[in-house]
Order: structure tokens, then C-alpha cells, then sequence
């Protein structure tokens, strides 16, 4: 036994794990290229399999020069492509979804690492409505795309929509925070207006805590709330439409047997209805609406809204925290109403004038005529 404590006593750690080696630059690899690579993660919690994922993309994206795609772990994959063609289609034709899911993707550059760059930003189209006339200006898009996110691209060549008085701009967003629905914009008399938004090619996104990637029935902001306090200030509004859109022939008559399947719908619609009500939902208005396929609510309810302000935890990449801290889901509903003003380098306001040359009020002007002239004078340019 003494043996056994004295052995014990003259016991020593030796630390050999503390004392750094030296590595010499001839030791040293080169860096792994990443050249035309992109690394990726789909904005859900959901399981994605790999294998249809990766058939689904290459079949959408048909890359010239080929592509590689592999699986990194924690829910992230690096897309490897070998044409500068194929880089170039991919990020502008984005952004790019698989079961609805969207991919976020960040193109990677020498220093990067792929495991642990951020995967927050989006890059969409956003449609600004309502703008008062002499608003369809750069600097005007540019105030807006900064308000959004982060400016990057005004489409002047949609004429259609300028005669609409709505406005393309091209923004990069976060996709953990909420979407902005709208901005007010101050006038020149005084008075003001607001800027609508609706976001091209987004599914899925929630309704409670307006942020992408989860309807509103997965939103982790019912963890910390009760159904009485729940408060839809989100709606499927916007969602812009798809921009090419097959009109309806007027001269093709539905029979007896599309009216029936139309009142079979509104029957399931209407059950729908009711089991959510009773889940505590608060929904008002008509019962006969079309069901939104990706989120739970329906197209066109109107919500009663509270004053409690929501609650929502906030989540690190799509995954909610385990503190559970809350954020408030109504943050930037002030900044839209903080209201911009043109710059002094913007376009000024076109003045209208009537057949006696007296200028005339915004609320004086007739926009079907204006609109009809500036069709007729582009006729004239394309003849």
C-alpha cells in the first residue's frame, strides 16, 4: 500500500499537448480553389434528400460545362461548376428552390470557408406600388432598396409598369429578419403617401413573424403566445404575381360539372374555415376564399389585429435558439413610417399642364390620358 502511494506521489502530467510543433512554409498545402463554386442551405428545417435534390438542380440549371455537387454537413452543400457561363445564369435567374424550399446561396472567394460563412441574404425583385407621379426615378428606387436591404439593381425597362406607376428594384435581403411591407413617402405639398411592396418569386413565409422559410402554424412565436394574442400583420399580398400569366379565353363556358367541383371546393374551403376558428385563430370576413397551398391561412381573410406587440424567438439559421430569446416581430413597423424624400439629384416632378397652358394639381391630372399618350408616342418610336 505504501508502494502503491508512493507511485502516486511521484506522479507527473507531463503537458506534450501544450507545446506547439512549427510548421514550415514548404509544409504548407495551397489553398483549396474555389473557383466557381457556390456554397448553399435551403432556408427550412425540414430533412432534404440529397440524392433528388441533386437530380432536381441539375436537371432545372443544365449547366453547360457540368457541376459537382457535395454534401458538407450541418445542413449545407458546395456546388462546384466549371463554366464562367454557368456561374453568371445561376445568380441572376435566382433565386432557385427545391419542394418549394429556397436555396441560399453565397458564391465563395479565397479565403472562404464554407463551413462557416454566413448564409443570410437573398437577392429577389421587389415591386414598389402606389408611387405618386415623378416618384419612377433611380434615386427614388435607391432610397426604397436600401430601406428594404441593400440597393442593387433598378429595372428602367419595364414600361409596362411605369405607366402602372410601379417600380422594379432588385434588393439584397436578410432573410432572418421581416419582411418590409411598406414605406411612406413624403410629397411636396406636405402631404404623404404610402409605397407598397410585393417580393417576386418567395413561397413560403409566415404570416405571425414575417419572415421566410416557415408558415405561420410552424412559427416558433406561438411557443411564447396564446391563441387570443395572436396577430397576423403579414398577409399573402406580398407575393407579387408571376410576371408571364396565360389570360383567360372569354369565348370558353364552364359545364354543369366545373360548377360542382367549384362547390365542392368552397365546402373544403369552409371546413377549413372552421377548424380554424376553433383552433383560436381570429379570423373575420367571407368564408368563400381560395386556400394559400404553402401557408395555412387563407387568400383574402381579413385578420383582426391586437396591440400587444408579438414575441418571436430568434432563430439561427432557421433553427430556434435554446434561451428562446425574443425579438419583436413588429420591429421596423416604425421606419415605415418615417417617410423619404426625393434628393436634390433625382429627377424633378413632370409638370401637366391643361389646353390653356395652366399648370395643374396632381389630384387635377387624368391619368388615362397621360398613359394613353405614352403608348401612342411608343408606338410612334417602334414604327
Amino acid at each position: 500500500m505504501s508502494e502503491l502511494s508512493n507511485n502516486l506521489a511521484n506522479l507527473t502530467i507531463v503537458d506534450s499537448e501544450e507545446e506547439a510543433i512549427c510548421v514550415s512554409e514548404s509544409d504548407i498545402s495551397t489553398p483549396f480553389s474555389f473557383l466557381h463554386c457556390f456554397v448553399g442551405m435551403f432556408l427550412t428545417t425540414s430533412v432534404i434528400h440529397f440524392e433528388s435534390m441533386k437530380n432536381t438542380l441539375d436537371n432545372v440549371w443544365k449547366p453547360l460545362g457540368g457541376i459537382s455537387i457535395l454534401e458538407l454537413g450541418e445542413r449545407r452543400y458546395l456546388f462546384r461548376l466549371y463554366h464562367q457561363v454557368d456561374v453568371e445564369r445561376i445568380e441572376i435567374y435566382g433565386p432557385w428552390f427545391f419542394n418549394s424550399h429556397m436555396l441560399l446561396l453565397h458564391r465563395l472567394v479565397v479565403g472562404d470557408d464554407p463551413m462557416s460563412v454566413l448564409l443570410n441574404f437573398l437577392d429577389l425583385w421587389i415591386l414598389v406600388h402606389d408611387l405618386p407621379i415623378g416618384f419612377m426615378a433611380e434615386g427614388v428606387a435607391k432610397q426604397l432598396g436600401d430601406f428594404i436591404g441593400k440597393f442593387l439593381e433598378y429595372d428602367s425597362q419595364s414600361i409596362s409598369l411605369n405607366y402602372k406607376r410601379i417600380m422594379r428594384v432588385k434588393t439584397r435581403i436578410n432573410v432572418r429578419l421581416p419582411l418590409k411591407r411598406r414605406k411612406k413617402i413624403a410629397l411636396q405639398d406636405g402631404s404623404s403617401v404610402y409605397a407598397h411592396f410585393q417580393y417576386e418569386k418567395i413561397r413560403i413565409f409566415c404570416f405571425l413573424c414575417g419572415r421566410l422559410g416557415h408558415g405561420e402554424s410552424f412559427c416558433p412565436a406561438r411557443l411564447t403566445l396564446e391563441p387570443e394574442n395572436i396577430v397576423f400583420n403579414w398577409d399573402i399580398s406580398l407575393r407579387a404575381p408571376p410576371r408571364r400569366q396565360v389570360p383567360a379565353s372569354p369565348w370558353i363556358k364552364h359545364d354543369s360539372s366545373d360548377s360542382a367541383r367549384d362547390s365542392r371546393l368552397v365546402n373544403t374551403h369552409n371546413q377549413g374555415y372552421n377548424q380554424g376558428a376553433q383552433m383560436g385563430i381570429p379570423i373575420k370576413g367571407s368564408r368563400n376564399v381560395m386556400l394559400e397551398s404553402s401557408n395555412l391561412l387563407m387568400e383574402g381573410q381579413t385578420f383582426q389585429v391586437y396591440n400587444n406587440p408579438i414575441q418571436c424567438p430568434v432563430l439561427n439559421d432557421g433553427l430556434p435558439t435554446d434561451g428562446l430569446p425574443t425579438i419583436d416581430v413588429q420591429m421596423g413597423f416604425d421606419s415605415e413610417d418615417s417617410p423619404i424624400e426625393p434628393s436634390d439629384g433625382n429627377k424633378r416632378s413632370r409638370k401637366h399642364y391643361d389646353s390653356n397652358g395652366t399648370s395643374l394639381k396632381e389630384s387635377e391630372i387624368d391619368v388615362e390620358k397621360i398613359v394613353s399618350a405614352g403608348l401612342i408616342d411608343q408606338a410612334r418610336r417602334e414604327l
